[in-house]
């Protein structure tokens, strides 16, 4: 049987995949891992030490995107990939003025509308 490794949102928990965990474990060995750690790198090494030698990982949010760090870091112990509702490229924080804030403010600020 193949292995699940399925990581939630920040702040969330197992429980995020109690609806499905029923509906999976017939099928395939499902492991739930909360990365926690301080930083993304940190959280792919707590996820590569708790997960089996080989996996599917699913990951959701902020647990999507240490799904695709971990991809990329142990291709040879990951088997599939599913991501949800993460967006696949990092975020500085000047990037995130650039891309979100900034055009917001211009919006407020722009009495044409």
């Amino acid at each position: 049987m193949r292995n699940l490794v399925m990581i939630p949102a920040m702040g969330c928990d197992g429980g995020l995949y109690a609806d499905i965990l029923p509906r999976l474990s017939s099928v395939i060995s499902p492991v739930t891992i909360v990365a926690d750690r301080d930083t993304l790198t940190g959280c792919v090494h707590q996820v590569l030490d708790q997960a089996p030698e080989k996996f599917i990982i699913l990951g959701t949010s902020f647990g999507g995107r240490t799904a695709l760090e971990v991809a990329l870091a142990a291709p040879q112990r990951v088997e599939g990939l599913v991501v949800i509702g993460a967006a696949p490229v990092s975020y500085t924080p000047l990037r995130a003025y650039e891309t979100a804030i900034e055009p917001g403010f211009r919006f407020l600020l722009d009495t044409t509308n």
